[in-house]
């Protein structure tokens, strides 16, 4: 009986989890060529990092930042940037 609820329990902590992407696509051409529905992000307060984590967790795509190359232009923190804008910007 122990062993068949560790199983259980086991499967739906593998489940993914309501509202989660799939994981993401070994070939990003495929994400990247998916028709979807962007609703937008609601917070003026937002920040690269959390839309860019967003994007993660609804579409899976994985989106790298060169933190150096902005280092070098002249961005302190990029991923600390707000991200302003939005519909009626």
């Amino acid at each position: 009986m122990l062993r068949w609820s560790l199983c259980f329990a086991l499967l739906l902590l593998l489940a993914p989890a309501p509202g989660r992407a799939d994981p993401p696509a070994k070939n990003p051409r495929t994400a990247l060529a998916k028709r979807v529905t962007f609703p937008g992000i609601d917070d003026p307060a937002v920040t690269l990092r959390n839309a860019l984590d967003f994007l993660t967790d609804r579409y899976g795509l994985k989106i790298d930042v060169d933190v150096k190359q902005f280092k070098a232009a002249g961005f302190a923190d990029v991923l600390a940037t707000p991200v302003v804008g939005g519909r009626d910007a």
